[in-house]
């Protein structure tokens, strides 16, 4: 099975059986999300995790453990009680190169444990995360999804934008192939 990607220079990036790297002509929009007229600009990546769906659906969909697998993120808190479900909403903090920005996000979808989306409802950024979980032989291919309306470097200045999404994706690989090893070694139970 292969997994595919958008990367920055509007290639595709084919992940094949023996995790070689082809690139196809792809248009940088096709799978980018429109909002207000504007095209999203999206950092996509997948790992693979040697854990059961439901136990990377679980791990990543609790708030509190944002801080634990993912890096930018320095603080993250449910608001209210009870388990997490559509309209739930977090507060929390990231650290993007240097700045900290504050955001609120809601679940807007919620289907254990195949997928959750949430976006910012309050904050200087707005943007969409999807986080998709496919059972494949022996774990979970997880992939995180991040739709930024300004373009992750918006707050930093518009030029920005291309160096801003770069350090962006090269976190979120890193954040993924922690939690990854994180999982493995310290599976739930």
């Amino acid at each position: 099975m292969a997994i595919n990607r958008l990367t920055l220079d509007g290639a595709r990036r084919t992940l094949g059986v023996n995790d070689r790297l082809a690139a196809r002509p792809h248009s940088p929009d096709q799978d980018n999300i429109v909002c207000k007229g504007r095209v999203m600009p999206t950092i996509e990546e997948s790992v693979f995790i040697a854990r059961p769906p439901q136990e990377v659906f679980d791990f990543v969909a609790t708030p509190a453990n944002n801080v634990v697998w993912d890096s930018s993120i320095v603080a993250s808190e449910q608001q209210g009680d009870g388990p997490v479900q559509t309209g739930t909403r977090t507060r929390g903090a990231s650290k993007i190169m240097g700045r900290r920005f504050d955001w609120t996000t809601e679940v807007t979808e919620l289907e254990p444990p195949n997928r959750f989306t949430l976006r910012s409802v309050e904050g200087k950024m707005t943007f969409v995360v999807t986080s998709s979980f496919e059972p494949v032989d022996g774990g979970t291919r997880f992939t995180y999804r991040i739709d930024a309306e300004s373009g992750l470097g918006g707050v930093f200045g518009k030029m920005a934008d291309p160096l801003i999404q770069r350090a962006q994706a090269r976190t979120v690989r890193a954040n993924l192939e922690s939690l990854a090893e994180l999982l493995v070694e310290h599976p739930a139970g």
